[in-house]
């Protein structure tokens, strides 16, 4: 198994003959080396069929790696602005997060994410949204994040055969509150989920 990490680590691979032109980055997290990262390259808003990756990376339960030995993860946003990622463990409880880190901050701007896990059918599975509200005071580069924990049974997190992540940006001068914020999030990713799936929702702090 080591000896496949190492081979893996920092090989730009890409995507299956036939499938949608896609690429994926497989290497140790720089701060755990112990743990996996599987980096997804695509345009945002296009679900990335797990089957595309190579086993056992090819399931979101983590059963091989264990809790802490694997991370997906999408990078989103025209200026790399945040980060979004997702692990789930042997016991069926996943954890979901989102990081958010402004290039500029404009008072009252709003950036949102969302993951959207989609079924073998097609048909989404769970929605997770996240948002980071920007004011005054914060700084460029500032740092917010949010994690959304889901538990659910593991013949649930194996009906997951895609993941669709999703960035967006609210400006001021739309003067939209909480709630309709909200709700653009859930019309952005309509396309995907048609309406279907369970929510999760969280905003992001620093």
């Amino acid at each position: 198994m080591r000896r496949s990490l190492l081979r893996a680590a920092g090989l730009l691979v890409a995507g299956l003959v036939g499938e949608p032109a896609m690429a994926w980055l497989l290497y140790p997290d720089g701060e755990r080396s112990q743990r996996v990262i599987v980096e997804i390259e695509r345009s945002f808003g296009e679900t990335v069929p797990l089957k595309a990756l190579p086993p056992p990376y090819h399931s979101i339960v983590q059963e091989a790696q264990g809790v802490d030995g694997l991370s997906f993860r999408w990078r989103y946003g025209p200026h790399a602005q945040g980060l979004a990622f997702v692990r789930v463990d042997g016991e069926g409880d996943g954890a979901i997060a989102f990081r958010f880190a402004a290039e500029r901050v404009l008072a009252g701007e709003r950036l949102g994410a969302a993951l959207v896990l989609v079924g073998r059918d097609g048909a989404a599975l769970h929605s997770f949204y996240a948002r980071a509200d920007l004011d005054a005071q914060r700084q460029a580069g500032d740092r917010q994040s949010a994690v959304i924990e889901l538990s659910r049974p593991l013949d649930w997190w194996r009906q997951v055969d895609g993941l669709t992540v999703f960035f967006m940006t609210y400006h001021p001068i739309q003067k939209l509150d909480d709630d309709a914020v909200w709700t653009a999030m859930r019309t952005a990713v309509h396309r995907i989920t048609k309406g279907e799936g369970g929510e999760s929702k969280a905003l992001a702090r620093p």
